[in-house]
Formats: structure tokens, C-alpha cells, sequence
């Protein structure tokens, strides 16, 4: 089991990660004691709190983090209240979903306030089954939970604990991608409290608030506070999928990494398959390879996409298979299971044609990084550090819209089936100490960034930087394409012309 959590370490997450020594806000705390003190008397049966460890959060570093006060409203009106009120104060404040960000000031700031939407948790199934209102606080196996029992889903997160609102403003991958695309591409209308405090839908044929719609569509926190998300809902029967667990050897990578691109070439054919590939280093030094394959309807004989993981050599050298016949909800505790809340963590990102060659290249730099930062913990009396490489793709059945999903022009997220297959990279590394954040963030740095010099020696670098894994300082909208980037900024202008949401909520990507 060790083996197998360690594994699936770079999912885990919706944002890349920072280290807690770094902390918007402080500087607003008298503003924020002015706010919250004036929030206590408008709002007086509203949730109030002032420790994080009322509503932990996933990552250690932003446990620690201090702000002000948190408010947990129940409704749209009483986060518009919040807005007027901190917007009159100047006071700086974080908007918290899940609380798996760890973007410094996404969701936690210090000295600040917090805007905790954990009691915004309504799934509710239409009457024909074609859409479910969603609350923005909701986790994703809440949401899973209620609509299996009536054979039907949405495209949403692949880890239970993690936030409907974070996820969907990010883009969103979904075991269910290749039929209906990014998560964001599934929602009908947004409800939200935009900053003068009023309450919007936007919808894509709402007459005033089209382009709104457009924007949240990968445009994150920089257009208001969503309370709610009407999501398109699809039947279903199930699913297949777990993970598949190799001791590290030559001949075990030069394999995987052989499948991982047969499936990148295949994947237009087979829209219900779904896989990703990592790499772990243990604490003891070893390594182990995993692979999440997973298929959206339940079978018994193995779909032809997977059959190159299961070489002879492949099937020989197995150490755990999870595969089995499930629902959504199990598929989502199953990865959750796997990192509990609490470590420090970070993310590290970037986006690359496939291409085997650069996909070795990478790992080797990889473990030469994770020997090398072992070897500097080592030095100053720590233990090695438990690291993980993965990848996955954004196959051209993700990308563009097919026969039975939705139109997927919409979104910002600046990519097209000309840019597939692409594949996503993420570094990722669970520790204890802010002593090691230097070691170890340097590490993931160093990965990612010499990984970068040779894709783009060879041509085989991309712009797209994946909101929902991007590290802290990533140009998240730039990669989007200047015109994406353009529209966005034009968006931001139009519906917070005081520059609100790039000014009082500083955490996560600004325009």
C-alpha cells in the first residue's frame, strides 16, 4: 500500500504549490479587523472562525497561514454583503472551494479574509436528467455520491476531496475528457457575485453575459466569486479503472513509456479511455512506476488501447493491479486515499509534444535531481525525500468536440486538435520541514526547467501551462494565446473596472 500511495502523488492536487514562507497580505490586517468586525454584526448567523484548523487544508504550508477571520456563507446574498463590505474596507481576501490550492493567497491569506464556501454544497438533478446544479463549496465525491444512484454523471474531478469551484475555473480533467473535454467545457451557467456585489448568470445565451461566460471558462479568480455551477449531466453505468504498479528497471521504463505514446497515437480512436504514467522516488532510494488506466463504461474484456501495458514483461514484473469494475465516487477515493492532508507540497508544470525520446530525456533529469536533492538533505541530517514525476495527455479527443459532447469553442484555455497530442508534465514532492522547502522546491525547479531547454531545442515545447498544476509565477494566461489573454483582460475591464479581483484577491494567476 506504501508502494502504491507513493505512486499516484503528482494527481493529487488541483494548483501548484508554494512554500508557506511566502504569504500574500499582512500589510491589510486593520483593514481586514475592520471588515470582519462589520461582517460579525451584518451577518451574525453567518459561520465565523479564526483557526484553520476548523476547515483544514490540504496542503501543510497553507494550513499555517493566518488571516484575519474566515466567513462561511450559505448563500449568493450573503457573499455579495462580504464583497460590498471588504471592497469598502480595502480589505484583501482569498476565496476558498476545497482548499487544495496551494497558490500563495488562492485560498488562505495572511491577515486577510477568507471567503469559505464549504457551506455552499447543493447537488441537485434535474427532473429529465440532463443537468445538475452544483454548489461551489461541494467536494467532487459529494457530487458523484448523489447522482450514481441515478446512473448518471458529470465531468468532474478525478480526487474526492478536491473543490468543485477550483477545479472548473481551472479547466478541469476528467476520467471523462476524451468524450466530453475539459470539465470547463460541461457548465451551462455560473452563478456569481461579480464586484460591485450584484449576482449574475452567465450562460452562453445570456444576451449581457456571454462573454463573462466565456472567461470563467479557464479565466480562474479574476471575475467574481461563482456560487454555483449548472453542469451538463451525462448517463452512465459505471466505470473501469485503478492503477498498475512496476518495480523501476530499464526494460519496465523503455516499455511504459512506449505505451503511454501508443495510447497518445490511439487515443482518437477509443474517446472512453483515460490513462496517466509517473515515476516515484521512495524514501529508501528505490523507484517504482505506476499507471492509472481507466475507461468509462465497466467491461470484462480489456479494451485494445491498454493492451501495451500488459507485455509479457509488463504482466511478469506487476506488483499491485487495482483495476476493477466501479463507480465514479470509488474511482475518486481511490486517489484521494493516496496522499492525506497535511504534508507541504509544491508543483511544478509544463506542457510538451509527445515524444518518447524527450519523455526519457526527462526522467533521467529527474532522477538526477531527486539524487541530488536527497543527497543535500542527507547532509543536513534529514531523510531522503519521497518525489514523483508524471505525465499525461490532452489527446485531440480532449481538445476538440466529438459527436456526443458539448461545443467546445468557448473556453479560453487557447488549444486545438492541431496542437494534440500533447502531454503534461508535473513534479511534485510531499515533506514535512520549512527547512527543506529550498532543497527540495529547488529540485522541481531544475526538472522542469532543463526539461523545457530541450523541448525547446527540439522543437517540442508548448505554451500551455495547465492553471490547475501551474507553479507559482507560471504565465498561466499568456500561455492561453494573446488573443485568449487580450479577451480575458478586456473581460476583467468591463466587469471589474476598479481592478477588485487583480487588487484585494492577489493569490493565485492575475491578468
Amino acid at each position: 500500500m506504501l508502494r502504491l500511495r507513493l505512486a499516484l502523488l503528482p494527481l493529487l492536487a488541483i494548483h501548484g504549490f508554494a512554500e508557506s514562507s511566502y504569504q500574500y497580505g499582512g500589510q491589510t490586517s486593520s483593514a481586514c479587523e475592520q471588515a470582519c468586525t462589520q461582517l460579525r454584526t451584518l451577518l451574525p448567523s453567518n459561520t465565523y472562525y479564526t483557526n484553520a484548523t476548523v476547515n483544514p487544508y490540504w496542503a501543510g504550508q497553507i494550513q499555517d497561514i493566518q488571516p484575519t477571520c474566515f466567513f462561511a456563507p450559505s448563500t449568493a446574498a450573503e457573499i455579495s454583503t462580504i464583497v460590498k463590505v471588504v471592497k469598502k474596507n480595502r480589505c484583501q481576501f482569498a476565496i476558498r472551494s476545497g482548499g487544495h490550492s496551494g497558490i500563495p493567497g488562492a485560498n488562505n491569506l495572511a491577515g486577510g479574509l477568507v471567503v469559505d464556501l464549504g457551506r455552499l454544497r447543493e447537488v441537485t438533478l434535474s427532473a429529465d436528467k440532463q443537468s445538475a446544479r452544483v454548489g461551489a463549496g461541494s467536494r467532487w465525491s459529494d457530487v458523484y455520491s448523489r447522482l450514481d444512484p441515478y446512473n448518471v454523471t458529470v465531468v468532474g474531478g478525478r480526487v474526492a476531496s478536491v473543490g468543485v469551484g477550483g477545479l472548473l475555473l481551472g479547466g478541469g480533467i476528467s476520467y471523462f475528457s476524451g468524450l466530453y473535454g475539459f470539465a470547463c467545457d460541461n457548465v451551462l451557467n455560473y452563478e456569481v457575485v461579480l464586484a460591485d456585489g450584484s449576482i449574475a448568470n452567465a450562460n452562453a445565451d445570456s444576451p449581457q453575459y456571454a462573454d463573462l461566460f466565456r472567461a470563467l471558462q479557464g479565466g480562474t479568480n479574476n471575475f467574481g466569486v461563482v456560487t454555483r455551477f449548472d453542469l451538463r449531466a451525462y448517463p452512465y453505468q459505471g466505470v473501469n479503472g485503478g492503477l498498475v504498479v512496476w518495480p523501476d528497471a530499464p526494460q519496465v521504463e523503455s516499455e511504459v513509456v512506449d505505451a503511454f505514446v501508443s495510447f497518445a497515437q490511439h487515443a482518437p480512436g477509443d474517446a472512453r479511455a483515460h490513462d496517466f504514467l509517473a515515476i516515484t522516488g521512495q524514501p529508501t532510494g528505490e523507484y517504482i512506476w505506476s499507471a492509472g488506466l481507466y475507461y468509462t463504461k465497466p467491461y470484462t474484456e480489456r479494451p485494445t488501447i491498454f493492451d501495451p501495458f500488459y507485455t509479457a514483461h509488463l504482466n511478469a514484473t506487476t506488483l499491485v493491479s487495482t483495476l476493477r469494475n466501479t463507480n465514479h465516487t470509488d474511482l475518486t477515493w481511490e486517489l484521494e486515499n493516496t496522499a492525506p492532508y497535511g504534508a507541504r507540497n509544491q508543483f511544478w508544470t509544463n506542457t510538451y509534444h509527445v515524444d518518447a525520446a524527450l519523455i526519457h530525456d526527462s526522467v533521467a533529469i529527474y532522477r538526477e535531481e531527486s539524487a541530488r536533492a536527497n543527497a543535500a538533505l542527507v547532509s543536513r541530517g534529514f531523510p531522503n525525500a519521497s518525489t514523483s514525476y508524471s505525465i499525461q495527455h490532452l489527446t485531440s479527443e480532449i481538445l476538440t468536440p466529438g459527436s456526443s459532447g458539448p461545443t467546445r469553442a468557448r473556453n479560453v484555455l487557447g488549444l486545438s486538435a492541431a496542437d494534440a497530442p500533447l502531454v503534461l508534465v508535473s513534479v511534485t514532492s510531499p515533506w514535512t520541514s520549512a527547512a527543506k522547502d529550498s532543497i527540495i522546491i529547488g529540485s522541481m525547479q531544475r526538472v522542469i526547467a532543463r526539461t523545457d531547454a530541450l523541448a525547446r531545442q527540439r522543437r517540442l515545447s508548448h505554451d500551455f501551462k495547465y492553471a490547475n498544476y501551474a507553479h507559482p509565477g507560471a504565465k498561466v494566461f499568456e500561455g492561453y494565446g494573446a488573443a485568449n489573454h487580450a479577451f480575458l483582460r478586456r473581460a476583467s475591464k468591463k466587469y471589474d473596472p476598479e481592478g477588485i479581483w487583480q487588487k484585494l484577491v492577489p493569490g493565485g494567476f492575475k491578468l
